[in-house]
């Protein structure tokens, strides 16, 4: 049937869309990055312009994660608060205005933990989840590399987080205490896995 062909094209036509564009954003990851569209703040966790008031926070691309060693859930969350605490820093020195809004979707950290950090957390509005259907494959793909084995992202706990950076300034001790912690575990497992280690000791982040 005719309807039936068109709706069979127009999927196939949005899949190759899709596809083109996250195989562009995985190859444009290092010009991005070079050109200061994505700031970086720690080996994996960046920002990017979401107009002119937001800062849309990302713990990765594809392209990071192929270049990262180790993927485990401890290293990611390590990453997450040592770049949390180096926009803190930038913060500080006046290059990031504490009236920033930061935003992200999170799948894989708990709302307490996010909570605990300053963020609020709400349900993905209906364009939020247009987006993140759109990088499902991807982000699935990315979260099995993480467990070492095939996981789904459960759609009902993906969650938007959202704070001021002058929040984010507010639970600074906090962060630094959950980094201190997750310094310790990294660097035993680093230790029994003879991995190189990635992070720069806690006692060189100003408290």
């Amino acid at each position: 049937m005719l309807w039936l062909s068109v709706v069979v094209v127009t999927l196939l036509a949005i899949l190759v869309g899709v596809g083109m564009f996250r195989l562009l954003r995985f190859v444009s990851t290092p010009w991005l990055r070079a050109l200061g569209v994505y700031r970086y703040y720690s080996p994996m966790f960046f920002t990017m312009p979401l107009g002119k008031k937001v800062l849309d926070m990302h713990l990765g691309t594809a392209w990071d994660f192929m270049w990262l060693r180790d993927r485990s859930a401890t290293t990611m969350l390590t990453y997450l608060t040592e770049g949390l605490l180096a926009m803190c820093d930038a913060a500080e020195r006046g290059e990031v205005v504490p009236q920033q809004q930061l935003r992200g979707t999170m799948y894989f950290l708990s709302p307490s933990t996010m909570e605990k950090f300053g963020f609020r957390v709400r349900p993905m509005r209906w364009y939020e989840t247009l987006a993140f259907v759109l990088n499902y494959l991807e982000v699935c793909l990315l979260h099995s590399v993480m467990k070492r084995r095939l996981c789904w992202v459960d759609m009902r706990c993906v969650r938007i987080v959202e704070a001021s950076v002058a929040e984010l300034l507010e639970q600074r001790a906090r962060i630094v205490g959950l980094h201190s912690r997750l310094f310790v575990k990294r660097s035993e497992h680093c230790n029994a896995a003879r991995l190189p280690g990635f992070f720069g000791h806690p006692a060189t982040l100003r408290r």
